[in-house]
């Protein structure tokens, strides 16, 4: 066995050369193989890339055409689920079917986006959005159903069973002689003494209103929940929220407010009412810019925040 030398002699002349030759050799294989491994792996991504487009492509469905071609009107995005509506050839007349039955408060979608002053000259008050692409209307004579023909693509019922939430209809079977505790939900354009006029003739206790909302908390026998959500007057039945506390750090997760602001409803919150609850007097500030409204102007000071 060879001991290595501290001091090796460098080699020189054609020794040399085909050290060299040799190690270029090893280098350009080295090479090679780096490029064929990079190669299979771009091949790889562009493969998945490929299958991930077409995945996509068979995911998103075309939009459904009526028979002349144009697209459907878009579904629905209920609060207890999806539905998709047919195309009209005459949206008017199912406007006047619902009218004839002393519905007037209705769903339209539009083409394009509304105004709001040309719409209500016809006799058509928007009331509240709904996704996607669909308006919370109420119809008053007269209505202008020429107008009403040429920006109306689609007009709909408010089915009863939207009305109410899932929690509050489970709660409702399940105590079918029972009283339920429930939050009603007036339509805006409803003034407060009729709303509260009618949850006294659907036999409800009254407990709380808040009338600048149209919010009304009762107890109603189970059997009576079904008729008051088919009222016309009424927007939405759901359990009573549970009593406000200080420092209540995960309301913004509890009432989903990012999946609100992203797609596809990206909401701002412009025009909206929002009920302010403090665990003192709500002063006015800048931030308001003089849309604040106090209720309780008695409220003592709190130094919790």
């Amino acid at each position: 066995m060879l001991k290595p030398s501290r001091f090796r002699r460098p080699i020189r002349g054609r020794a040399a050369r085909r050290a060299r030759a040799a190690r270029f050799a090893c280098e350009t294989h080295l090479l090679a193989v780096h490029s064929a491994r990079l190669a299979a792996a771009s091949l790889v991504f562009l493969a998945l890339l490929a299958a991930s487009a077409t995945s996509e492509r068979i995911r998103e469905a075309p939009p459904i055409e009526d028979a002349g071609g144009a697209p459907a009107p878009p579904r629905i995005l209920w609060k207890t689920g999806t539905a998709d509506v047919g195309p009209q050839a005459d949206p008017s007349l199912e406007a006047r079917r619902l009218l004839a039955e002393g519905k007037t408060r209705v769903l339209l979608q539009l083409h394009g986006k509304p105004d709001r002053n040309g719409l209500l000259a016809a006799g058509i008050e928007i009331l509240r959005y709904l996704p996607r692409d669909t308006w919370i209307v109420r119809l008053s004579d007269p209505i202008d159903w020429t107008a009403f023909g040429r920006v109306v693509r689609w007009a709909g019922e408010i089915p009863a069973e939207r009305k109410i939430a899932p929690a509050l209809a489970e709660e409702g079977a399940a105590k079918s002689a029972g009283a339920v505790p429930l939050r009603v939900r007036f339509h805006d354009d409803v003034d407060p003494g009729e709303a509260a006029a009618i949850l006294r003739a659907a036999g409800a206790s009254m407990l709380e209103a808040r009338t600048i909302f149209r919010v009304f908390d009762a107890i109603l026998p189970a059997p009576g929940i079904e008729d008051l959500a088919a009222r016309d007057e009424v927007l939405w039945i759901a359990p009573p929220l549970p009593p406000p506390v200080l420092a209540n750090d995960g309301i913004r997760l509890n009432a989903n407010i990012d999946s609100a602001h992203a797609a596809p409803y990206l909401l701002a919150g412009s025009g909206a009412k929002a009920g302010l609850w403090d665990g003192g007097r709500v002063d006015a500030h800048d931030d308001f810019s003089g849309r604040l409204t106090v209720v309780d102007a008695g409220s003592p000071v709190s130094d919790h925040a």
